[in-house]
């Protein structure tokens, strides 16, 4: 996980969105209670005009709270 958390690094420090996107996409498959992961995807999609995608991201993980019976954590996520 530390080695594609850098990689995402590296990648938003560059501005590539697009690879930045995919690795974070690759962290939140392989540990989707990944908070840091699922905010920066909404961020870069938001960063990329993608508000739709964006708005996805907010609720497949909202979902994924609420099947974890974890719904107390939605406000913070959201904050």
């Amino acid at each position: 996980m530390q080695i594609l958390y850098r990689l995402a690094d590296i990648d938003m420090q560059r501005l590539e969105w697009r690879q930045a996107l995919r690795v974070f996409e690759q962290i939140r498959t392989l540990k989707p209670d990944d908070v840091k992961a699922r905010i920066n995807l909404v961020d870069i999609n938001m960063r990329m005009g993608q508000e739709s995608a964006a708005l996805n991201e907010v609720d497949s993980y909202l979902n994924y709270l609420d099947n974890m019976r974890q719904s107390s954590q939605w406000i913070e996520f959201l904050k």
